[in-house]
């Protein structure tokens, strides 16, 4: 709804993709209360049926972590993401 309202607002000259990956990005990257997990993990689970419906006692939502990365694992599913990037070894050559 966030992103939609945004785009609105936005005057038509400004409306590109580049726009819009920001505002994306803004959005998705923001986390969930103090748990580390950004939103676009939460939003994953949701599309793909990991979470319990509103209002139901259907088993424990857990929070992993180790090392970099989070785990969201619900009754249902999980998802796990990697919170800092990959980054290939630099070497010098011989």
């Amino acid at each position: 709804a966030e992103f939609r309202t945004r785009d609105e607002e936005l005057p038509e000259e400004r409306r590109t993709r580049t726009e819009r990956e920001r505002i994306g990005r803004e959005i998705w990257s923001r986390t969930l209360g103090a748990t580390g997990l950004p939103l676009r993990a939460v939003h994953a689970a949701q599309s793909l049926g990991f979470l319990p419906p509103a209002g139901t006692e259907e088993g424990p939502v857990a929070l992993f972590a180790s090392g970099p990365w989070l785990r969201l694992r619900t009754p249902y599913g999980s998802v796990a993401l990697r919170t800092v990037p990959m980054a290939l070894p630099v070497a010098p050559g011989r």
